[in-house]
């Protein structure tokens, strides 16, 4: 019997080991969550597309008389002013040859007032029977095509200030000069390239928008354009043509907007992503962008309710800065987690750290 006791005592004691680890895993595992209540804003809808950045204009500029380069007054990433002069060809022969026409310009005025005269003069022997019809009609027609020669010759003085005008070459548009084809001394011929100028500010952006946003994009909307070599900053512009016709194979219609560019940062050519402003929308439902997790594929959000993480799925709007529009799901005041949530399961039990 002395042997059978303590035989006994060890029984109960283990047997008391087992049942406290039991509770200890069987008590459930609590995870500490940081949460925020779904509130409502004002937002701004937008519209995000990407495109490409262009000047906003730009022109190669031609020689529109053949010389020899005399002068050059540009060189290229120079900013020209429409109007400034660019170059200079040799003139000489443009001023003779203008010098000539005036000298036949005047022998032609000559010609015509003499044959007025003998016009006017023929009309009043006709007048008096002195004359017949047909002699009047020669000193007429004489008089008509002295005037024909007298308005060719104002012609050719025109033309020849024009060729004397073009040997200096002048900017159509203000600008920069991205390419130069011509050196001093250089013979060029009509109509070679002289240089190439961009405008640059503003810049154009032109960008490629699916068909079913037709009806809220329009001319006059704020736009915001983001480019890779300024990733941190955005640059405003506004948009201007808005394309009535879509392209069947692409189903999108393009947009153009104007977007200033004083300090020249950005470059034609760039590759740019477009934020364009659609309209407003008044007290929406948002919560915090890292409250989303993905359950299924679908975005989803972790509500807590009475200590327990019920995972919800819910239909996004509009994704803004650190905020996402939620419009199906959850409601105003619903308590969405926000840190500590990525791992859980649904129906964790959770600790809601204020």
């Amino acid at each position: 019997m002395r042997r059978l006791f303590p035989l006994l005592l060890l029984i109960t004691a283990a047997s008391c080991g087992r049942s406290t680890s039991a509770e200890k895993a069987a008590s459930p595992v609590i995870a500490r969550v940081e949460a925020v209540p779904v509130a409502r804003h004002d937002i701004e809808r937008q519209l995000a597309v990407t495109g490409s950045l262009l000047p906003y204009a730009e022109a190669t500029v031609s020689a529109e008389v053949s010389g020899r380069v005399t002068d050059l007054h540009f060189d290229v990433q120079q900013s020209v002013r429409q109007g400034d002069e660019l170059t200079h060809f040799d003139d000489t022969e443009y001023k003779l040859q203008l010098a000539q026409a005036k000298a036949s310009l005047a022998q032609a005025r000559l010609a015509a007032e003499r044959a007025e005269q003998d016009r006017l003069r023929n009309q009043e022997l006709l007048t008096a029977g002195s004359i017949s019809q047909w002699a009047y009609d020669v000193s007429k027609a004489a008089s008509d095509a002295a005037h024909a020669q007298q308005d060719a010759a104002e012609a050719a003085v025109n033309l020849a200030e024009k060729r004397l005008t073009d040997t200096q070459v002048r900017a159509p548009i203000s600008g920069l000069v991205t390419d130069r084809y011509i050196n001093i001394g250089d013979y060029v011929r009509s109509p070679s390239p002289v240089a190439r100028i961009v405008n640059v500010n503003p810049l154009k952006v032109k960008a490629a928008v699916p068909e079913r946003f037709a009806a809220v994009v329009k001319p006059g909307q704020p736009l915001a354009v983001s480019v890779d070599a300024y990733s941190t900053q955005t640059f405003p512009g506004r948009i201007t043509i808005v394309n009535p016709a879509t392209d069947p194979s692409t189903r999108t219609f393009t947009v153009e907007g104007v977007v200033p560019n004083p300090d020249g940062r950005l470059k034609p050519g760039f590759f740019a992503k477009v934020s364009i402003t659609t309209g407003a929308a008044e007290q929406v439902l948002v919560v915090p962008a890292e409250a989303l997790v993905t359950s299924a594929g679908k975005p989803a959000v972790y509500v807590a309710r009475a200590g327990i993480a019920t995972l919800i799925p819910v239909e996004v709007g509009e994704r803004l800065d650190r905020t996402v529009e939620i419009m199906t799901g959850v409601t105003a005041g619903d308590t969405v987690l926000v840190r500590g949530h990525t791992t859980l399961a649904d129906g964790a039990a959770v600790s809601v750290m204020k």
